[in-house]
């Protein structure tokens, strides 16, 4: 790939996207992005870029969805899982006992691991707590890619991605075979909103969230657009609660909008400065 054929993708995709890479990610791109071209007959990344400068659409969404890293399993990170099941749900409901409700966004879900993981987790609790059996848990879940958003409600997913990270008798609640797959149930699907949605764009329309995921993400923005999301999810999020990041991402020195003081690691709140004051006023 010529480099300046590589330097005008990485700043279209970062405009589109908010995803950065360097040259070191050339070979990754290139071999990606050739199966985009020669879907729409061009011969190489040469065509591409030009058909990318003219304007095609289509063509734009597609080699933009592409290069979006869309690796995740069930119940990714179990301790997290344990940590909301034990320690961040229970005081999180207490403090929605009059409305008995809980919105949680797993935003940039790719292929739906996560939004189902949490409605099993909810689930459990469900069956756990039979004063809870009435909640409305709304699970909202979204993905820059048409083609994950599409594979994420049909809930589908083969044996291998289910046997390294969900027991047996998870699957045999919550699964049926079809096929050469399994699929989740149609009530825990019915659990879950998705939605195609660019996180670069705004957040005005969604309302409040008292739980936000969005692991794994930011580590691929550059310093302001890792900002630039950050202040808008502190927006959307309700003033008690809480940010779950990737274990491998960090709030620090990434503007002022959150605070590490949760009881578990990659977990955030906002600062207490903002609860009852300008802020809190601003958003409601």
């Amino acid at each position: 790939m010529h480099k300046a054929d590589f330097q005008f993708l990485a700043t279209f995709f970062k405009r589109r996207s908010g995803l950065a890479f360097g040259l070191d990610k050339a070979p990754l791109a290139e071999r990606r992005l050739m199966l985009v071209a020669r879907r729409y007959g061009l011969r190489n990344l040469e065509d591409l870029v030009t058909a990318l400068k003219a304007g095609e659409e289509p063509l734009a969404t597609e080699a933009t969805q592409v290069m979006t890293v869309n690796d995740t399993s069930f119940f990714r990170d179990i301790a997290l899982f344990e940590a909301l099941h034990n320690e961040i749900l229970p005081p999180l409901m207490r403090a929605r006992s009059a409305k008995r409700s809980i919105r949680i966004w797993s935003a940039a879900c790719a292929s739906g691991q996560e939004p189902y993981s949490i409605a099993m987790m909810l689930q459990d609790v469900m069956a756990q707590n039979s004063g809870v059996a009435d909640w409305d848990f709304e699970i909202f879940a979204t993905d820059l890619s048409a083609d994950m958003i599409a594979h994420s409600r049909a809930g589908c997913y083969d044996s291998l991605s289910l046997q390294k990270s969900v027991p047996p008798a998870v699957i045999a609640r919550n699964f049926q075979r079809r096929e050469s797959e399994w699929q989740i149930s149609e009530s825990l699907r019915g659990m879950v909103k998705f939605q195609q949605f660019n996180l670069l764009y705004g957040y005005e329309n969604f309302g409040r969230f008292d739980l936000i995921f969005c692991r794994n993400v930011l580590l691929y923005f550059d310093a302001a657009s890792r900002k630039d999301v950050l202040q808008r999810m502190s927006y959307a999020l309700a003033e008690d609660g809480k940010l779950i990041l990737g274990a491998a991402e960090s709030v620090l020195g990434i503007g002022h909008h959150f605070e590490a003081r949760a009881t578990f690691p990659g977990v955030y709140r906002k600062p207490e400065y903002t609860y009852g004051g300008a802020h809190a006023a601003a958003v409601a």
